[in-house]
């Protein structure tokens, strides 16, 4: 992430294509396993048993910022009460590190109550 963070001048949503260099880091962030792992854990049955919730959305639906893909987004609900499950695209675990402005702007918009 640290080697992706420095070629791509810290833009990863807004890359600069001609930067191969930055253009290859950039693609093996998307071919990341994590996002597969966060998929089957916020899905598996004992989780949602766990946190007494059900599905409501299960599309993964991508979520943006200025226009860009920042990640992903599914939402689980019980009674009065949701739960959105959110990934970041190419966070890395110190996520408002690596992406600051997109982090932001979840925050943002979950603190409105406005969708993300």
């Amino acid at each position: 992430m640290k080697s992706t963070r420095n070629d791509c001048n810290r833009k990863y949503a807004e890359a600069d294509s001609s930067n191969m260099l930055c253009m290859s880091h950039v693609d093996e962030v998307n071919k990341d396993e994590y996002y597969n792992y966060a998929i089957r854990w916020a899905n598996d049955k004992n989780v949602m048993k766990a946190l007494n919730v059900r599905e409501v959305y299960s599309n993964w639906d991508a979520w943006y910022v200025n226009g860009q893909d920042a990640g992903y987004k599914t939402t689980y609900a019980r009674d009065n009460y949701s739960l959105a499950f959110v990934t970041l695209k190419g966070a890395g675990h110190t996520a408002p590190e690596f992406l600051p402005e997109e982090c932001f702007e979840m925050v943002r918009r979950w603190f409105a109550h406005k969708p993300i």
